[in-house]
Formats: C-alpha cells, sequence, structure tokens
C-alpha cells in the first residue's frame, strides 16, 4: 500500500533472525524501523541500523502497553506490527512427550505476546483508522513429530487473526498471518511483510501461507 503516512513499523523479536531479516527489508523501502526484543541493547544484531531499540518482555501487557504509548509519543505513530517472536523447533514432538512448562512457555510466546501486541498498538490503529498488523505463525507440518500441541497453539492463533483482523477491517485496520514452513525462506517472509503493508491493503484476516527454504 503506498501511503506517505505509513512510515513508522514496530518489529517485536527483532534479534531473531526473521526480525533482522524484516528490519533490513523495510530499511531499504524507506521505514523507519523500531525493535523490541528480551536481549539486552548492547546485544542486539542491528542496533545501529535501526531508529530505536526498546528492551522488553511482551508477555507482559502492562508493560507493553505503556512503552508503545511512550514510542508514539516520542517517535510518532505506529502504522504497521511484525511480530517475529521467537520459536522453538524442540516443541514440535508429541503430546505425551511435551511437559506442561513447554506448553505453556508455547501459549505464551505465540498467543500472549501477540495478543499484547496486538492490544498495544490496536487502539490507537483503530483511532487512526489506518493500520497494519502482521504475525508470523510458523508451520511446522513438513517436520517429524506429532505436531499436537504445535498444531493447537497454531490453531488458536490463527483463529485469533481471522477474528480481530475481521473486527478492525471496518476501521481500515487489517490483521494477517504469515504461515511460513520451516526451516525459514527469509527473504519471502520479508517480502510477503512488505507486500502487506505497501500494496496489499485489501486484504485481512487471512493466512498466507509460505513454503520453507528448500
Amino acid at each position: 500500500m503506498n501511503n506517505s503516512e505509513i512510515k513508522t513499523i514496530l518489529i517485536t523479536g527483532i534479534n531473531g533472525e526473521v526480525g533482522v531479516s524484516v528490519s533490513k527489508k523495510f530499511k531499504d523501502l524507506g521505514w523507519k524501523v523500531i525493535g523490541i526484543d528480551l536481549t539486552p541493547k548492547a546485544e542486539i544484531k542491528i542496533v545501529e541500523e535501526i531508529d530505536a531499540y526498546y528492551s522488553c518482555d511482551v508477555t507482559n501487557r502492562a508493560n507493553l502497553v505503556e512503552l508503545v504509548k511512550n514510542i508514539e509519543v516520542e517517535k510518532g505513530a505506529i502504522t504497521a506490527l511484525f511480530m517475529a517472536v521467537q520459536f522453538d523447533n524442540q516443541l514440535n514432538k508429541g503430546f505425551l512427550d511435551t511437559s506442561m512448562e513447554e506448553w505453556q512457555m508455547m501459549l505464551n510466546s505465540w498467543l500472549k505476546a501477540s495478543a499484547n501486541a496486538c492490544a498495544a498498538v490496536g487502539t490507537s490503529m483503530k483511532g487512526r483508522r489506518n493500520g497494519r498488523i502482521m504475525i508470523l505463525t510458523p508451520d511446522f507440518s513438513k517436520l517429524s513429530g506429532d505436531c499436537i500441541m504445535t498444531a493447537t497453539a497454531a490453531g488458536t492463533l490463527h483463529g485469533f487473526i481471522k477474528s480481530f483482523g475481521t473486527e478492525v477491517a471496518i476501521d481500515n485496520v487489517t490483521v494477517n498471518g504469515i504461515f511460513a514452513n520451516v526451516p525459514f525462506d527469509l527473504e519471502a517472509i520479508a517480502e510477503t511483510a512488505a507486500y502487506l503493508v505497501e500494496e496489499g491493503g485489501y486484504i485481512t484476516a487471512q493466512l498466507i501461507s509460505l513454503r520453507g527454504k528448500e
């Protein structure tokens, strides 16, 4: 979508390989890139290449909401959000082999973090009637393993994307999932994110399926 007002993207999990790839793509397109991650600033791979970085636990909604408010005061309106939280391939195993601690970690990383980030940016996007939200949701189906727990978490996240995308569509806010097969094709993920923001403003409440890297 070519809109001169859409210039700032917030990327969570920016220190991971997907976050780095997406941030570089948007910088190349002339966007202001703001990153969030748990990693200390000194250890961020691309901190010198982005416009601002904040360390924050996105599973803590109150802290994240407050941070986003401060970012918009200091840096201006956030009109695009890319959720690139970390995903652990080791959780791609059967139900009986998955501990409740691992299951809770997955729910926090996939569902809680995504819902919190959407809540943090959603109100202001809705008020401005302008926003693009993209959530990375890995497809582990082609890996070995039963995938019962990952499929359950992913299915719930997909339902959230579709429901929230439908709710805010009337306010010109789009919400889409990038359903990327692993191993990730980083270039394809970054290109898809750019398309959804720059040109695909008519697409919402969808899962965009991407092939994994050969």
